[in-house]
Parts: C-alpha cells; sequence; structure tokens
C-alpha cells in the first residue's frame, strides 16, 4: 500500500530581458527594457484505494501558470559645471504587470479502483483562480559629483497600483543620500586606504498585496438545486474577509548612517551602518468574531507610525594570509535589529497577527512591545516554583495568557572563508540566526500521541506528580497507567511546555572551484570560463530544538514562530559552468 501513494511536480521556468539602448545626443543616452520572468507548475497527490482513513481515495491537484513583466524606458543625461561638478540626470518610467493563474482539482472515490486519475473520481470540483495586477511607475533622479570627494543623489517616484481603488491607488515617495571620501579631503595616517561616510533619507510606499482586496467577489457554490453563491474566500487561507475600499498605500520611512573603511593595503575593511525605519497606514487584517460570517477585516492601521525596526549592521572583512599564489580571504556580517509597535486600529492596544492549530499559542502585536510577539499559557507556579494542582481534576492549573518571546531573531550572521591557490578555490560560508523563540505544533501532537521521551514517565507503575493545590497546601497524587494518555493529552493547553529557543548556526555553503584556463582554449571572444562544486544546507552545527530544524516554518508570511510538522531544509548538491565572452 505504501508504494501507491504518489506525489508528483513538475515546474518549467524561464527568465528573460531584452534591451535597446540609443544614444540620441553626446551626453543624451534612451534606453528600453522589457524582462519577463514566467513558470508553469504542475502538482499531483494522491491518497491510493484502500487505506484506512479515506478507504476510496482521494486526489489532490494544482495547475499554475505565472508570469511578471516589466516595460522601462529610462533616459540619461550627463553634464558637468566647470571642471569640478558633474551632474547626471535619469528619468523613466516602468510598467510591471503580473499573472497568477491556477485550477486547484479536488476529489473523492476512485470510480475503478487503482486508476488514479481526475476523470475517474465519483465527486471532484475544480475550482480556478485568476489573479492579475498592474504597478505603473515614474521615477526620477540626480547625482552631483564634486571632485569625487562629495557625492549627493536625490530621487523621486510615483506608483499607482491596481490592487487599489481609483482616488487612493498613488502614492509619491522621495529620497536624498550622500556620501563623503574622507580620506581623499584629508590627510589621513598611512594605514588608511580609504574612509567614507554616508547618510541617507527614502521613503518607499506599496498598495495591498493581493489583488481583490477592495471589493467583495463571489463564487458559485454547487447545491442540490439551483445553484447559490457565497462570498469568494481569500486564495491564501481560505478564509472569508470584509473588503476595504478606501484602502490607502502604506509607506515606509527609512534614515540611516555609516561609514566605510579599507586599511592595511586593503587587508582589513569595515562597514558599519545605523538604520531606523517607520512603517506608518500599514495594511493589516484584523481578527473579528466568526459569527460575522467573515474572519477578518482588511484595514488600514493608523495614520502615524505603525512599527519601527531599528539596529546595526557590521560587515568586517580581511585577507589573514596572501603569500604568492595563495590567499585567504575572510567576511563576517552581524546585525542586530529590535522592533517595536507604535501604534494599531484607533481604540486598539492589542491585535492578533495568527494563531496555532487548536489555538495552542498566538503571534500578537501590542502596542509597546515586540512586533509578533508569541503568546500562550503555562502551568501556573506559586512563589517557590511549585506546581499548582487543581485537586478535584488531578490536572495543573493552566496560568492566563502571557507573552512567551520573541518570535523574529534579533541577532543574525554569516562568516564566509575563501581561499585561493592558482587557478583553484575552496570557500565555505557559516550562517545562523540568535534570540528568537519557536513554539512547536509537531511536539504538542507528539506528547498527545506519546512518541517524546517525555511521555515515557509512568508507563510502569503510574506517574507520581508533587506539587500545591489552588489553597496553597501540599499535593501529590499518582496517575495511573490506564489514566496517562488522557493526562499527557491534556498538555497541548500549557504553550511553554513546546516553546524553545530558535537559535542556531548551520554549514550553509561549501564550494570547490576551477577556473580554466581559456588562453589555451584558442577561442578569442571566450574572456573566462570556471567550474564548480556547490553543496548547500549541509550540517546543523548547533540548535536547541532536538526534534526538528529550527528554520522549518508554519508559513512563508510575516507569521514566523510555529513549527508545524514541516520538512527540514534540503541538503543540495550541484555543477555549475560559467562562461564569460
Amino acid at each position: 500500500m505504501a508504494n501507491k501513494y504518489q506525489e508528483n511536480d513538475t515546474k518549467n521556468r524561464f527568465i528573460g530581458q531584452a534591451s535597446i539602448i540609443y544614444k540620441v545626443l553626446p551626453n543624451l543616452t534612451l534606453r528600453g527594457t522589457v524582462s519577463q520572468d514566467q513558470y508553469s507548475y504542475n502538482y499531483s497527490n494522491v491518497l491510493p484505494t484502500g487505506t484506512l482513513y479515506v478507504p476510496n481515495g482521494q486526489y489532490t491537484g494544482l495547475k499554475a501558470d505565472a508570469a511578471e513583466t516589466n516595460t522601462q524606458v529610462t533616459g540619461t543625461w550627463k553634464t558637468h559645471i566647470g571642471e569640478n561638478l558633474h551632474i547626471n540626470v535619469l528619468g523613466g518610467a516602468n510598467g510591471r504587470k503580473f499573472q497568477n493563474n491556477y485550477l486547484k482539482l479536488d476529489g473523492q472515490t476512485f470510480t475503478i479502483p487503482y486508476f488514479y486519475s481526475f476523470s475517474n473520481l465519483a465527486t471532484s470540483s475544480a475550482v480556478p483562480t485568476n489573479q492579475h495586477t498592474t504597478t505603473n511607475s515614474v521615477f526620477g533622479g540626480v547625482d552631483f559629483d564634486y571632485k569625487s570627494l562629495l557625492f549627493l543623489s536625490v530621487t523621486g517616484r510615483e506608483d499607482w497600483f491596481s490592487t487599489l481603488s481609483k482616488g487612493h491607488y498613488g502614492i509619491f515617495y522621495p529620497s536624498v543620500g550622500a556620501s563623503f571620501i574622507l580620506s581623499d579631503a584629508v590627510q589621513l595616517p598611512a594605514i588608511f586606504n580609504l574612509a567614507k561616510i554616508r547618510a541617507s533619507w527614502a521613503e518607499v510606499g506599496g498598495g495591498a498585496p493581493d489583488p481583490y482586496v477592495i471589493n467583495l467577489g463571489y463564487s458559485v457554490v454547487p447545491s442540490s438545486g439551483q445553484p447559490l453563491q457565497n462570498v469568494t474566500p481569500d486564495v491564501n487561507n481560505n478564509n472569508n474577509s470584509i473588503t476595504n475600499a478606501q484602502l490607502r498605500p502604506y509607506t515606509s520611512t527609512t534614515y540611516e548612517a555609516g561609514f566605510e573603511l579599507s586599511m592595511l593595503k586593503q587587508r582589513l575593511g569595515i562597514d558599519f551602518t545605523y538604520y531606523n525605519r517607520e512603517t506608518r497606514s500599514d495594511i493589516f487584517p484584523a481578527a473579528v468574531s466568526t459569527t460575522s460570517g467573515y474572519s477578518s477585516a482588511i484595514v488600514n492601521l493608523a495614520d502615524k507610525p505603525n512599527l519601527r525596526n531599528r539596529g546595526v549592521e557590521l560587515l568586517l572583512t580581511g585577507t589573514p594570509v596572501k603569500v604568492g599564489d595563495f590567499a585567504w580571504t575572510v567576511s563576517y556580517n552581524v546585525a542586530y535589529n529590535t522592533n517595536k509597535v507604535l501604534s494599531l486600529l484607533p481604540g486598539f492596544n492589542t491585535v492578533q497577527v495568527a494563531n496555532s492549530v487548536g489555538n495552542w499559542a498566538y503571534l500578537n502585536n501590542v502596542v509597546g512591545q515586540s512586533a509578533f510577539e508569541l503568546v500562550g499559557t503555562s502551568m501556573q507556579k506559586n512563589a517557590n516554583g511549585d506546581t499548582v494542582f487543581n485537586a478535584a481534576s488531578g490536572l495543573p492549573v493552566m496560568s492566563a495568557q502571557h507573552n512567551l518571546g520573541r518570535s523574529v531573531a534579533p541577532w543574525t550572521m554569516g562568516l564566509t572563508n575563501e581561499f585561493h591557490y592558482k587557478r583553484f578555490g575552496f570557500s565555505f560560508l557559516l550562517d545562523g540566526k540568535f534570540g528568537n523563540k519557536i513554539f512547536s505544533i509537531f511536539e504538542v501532537y507528539a506528547t498527545r500521541m506519546g512518541k517524546l521521551k517525555s511521555t515515557l514517565p509512568g508507563r510502569e507503575n503510574g506517574l507520581t506528580v508533587h506539587g500545591v493545590d489552588q489553597s496553597g497546601n501540599k499535593y501529590t497524587n499518582t496517575i495511573p497507567v490506564a489514566n496517562l494518555r488522557p493526562y499527557y493529552d491534556n498538555y497541548k493547553v500549557y504553550s511553554d511546555l513546546f516553546l524553545h529557543d530558535g537559535s542556531f548556526v548551520k554549514l550553509r555553503q561549501v564550494i570547490f572551484s576551477y577556473s580554466i584556463p581559456t588562453a589555451k582554449l584558442g577561442l578569442s571572444k571566450l574572456q573566462s570560463a570556471s567550474i564548480s562544486f556547490v553543496a548547500r544546507n549541509l550540517l546543523i552545527l548547533y540548535r536547541d530544538t532536538k526534534n526538528f530544524d529550527p528554520e522549518q516554518s508554519f508559513t512563508n508570511s510575516n507569521s514566523q514562530g510555529f513549527e508545524s510538522i514541516g520538512l527540514p531544509r534540503t541538503r543540495s548538491f550541484g555543477l555549475n559552468l560559467s562562461v564569460k565572452f
């Protein structure tokens, strides 16, 4: 029976770009570019005839076609004022079109046993979804270069989003940035090859992430008589959401400052950045009572800063060894980011972002706290740390909901080592994240089913528990073997039992390379060629999560912090051939 399960998927992808450049005047250049990224995807999953839980079989399939096309026209004009001031002016327009068309196929009961085809199902449904979005943009910028010492860049951009209503779909956002080459302006000690300082301020904007969230859509619902219509659910989570024709674009404002140093004949480098980013009028699915027939309402948050991200980034580069044909270079980057919820909807201090299966844990945004905080319960303890039991039920008392920790790691790092000897190269990358928490839904189910080692105590002679009752008196009880399963099953309501530190360090990538001596091949137009062996996701060097990969995720959205019986990252091996003409 196990060999009759089927799961197949095929993906074909095409990425292409074409450009044309026309020099109108010596200082004026026009460029036109068209690029496209498209793919087709076919997936099928078959539960065969004869399984205990689906005796007559089940079929699930997906046929998808997606394409993103960008058409862009730009003009560049270069000039100068005197000998010292150079000016570069850029202007242009861009049109982005995205189409995602897919057909979801579901059905049960194969009419002819063991013939696994969608056409062989007694009951089936085919639900098409068509998502089309367009973003039109105009943009421009001016760059100033004074003596190759002081650089100033000013830009502006206007976007119009098809996912928003007329009158609300346009937004303008500017930016300004400057840098100064200090090492060329003043005499620095000889160890410095480059000293550069920089600062910038920028706004960016965005529309609704999905089409058709400004007006309700309706779908035909099969019935025994006249077909009915119902509100079309969200294609991402199959929930009904209240749409909002008054949605506005959101904006994100960032300012940053930093410096770059190169020293010891470029053997040592330091790049430091401090940034502050605030988002306002963010578009958010606010939870509503399901008795309304909906699970959420699409709204803009308050028209003031909603979320702040603030942090630092540091990049250290060095060449510890460089002797003859051998060189060893090191690059280490570390970043720290702290976020804070500044405001939500008027009159609200807490918004639920997501919940786990069974509502055993939540992700909440709370004003004044970090974004995407994990929230749940625990076994109630007294001042001495003793577990408080309900003497009537014999179960630990469940605490009120409280914060369990950050779901987003504040610390990230990466370490790359590269070794080169003549035409041979070897490099490896270590990376990691630190400081976040993960709630494991897998461990909840494994505990309820008695699959974890933590459920072994008590299987022979019963489980004796100690603590205090709700009146503060000492409490001792023995759970008989026959009642162990419901006792451990009740652990699902204590969120902190399944909470882990999500920190990890991984050997992310290893590359062996060889640079082919193109001059010996006798091909004059061949500039360079190399062949590489690449391996990714090789080892987990450190983790606190013993039963799952800390990068396993409940979803690919912002709702991180839940692990839900996902597959670990796939280890991959490949050969790359790079040729340059």
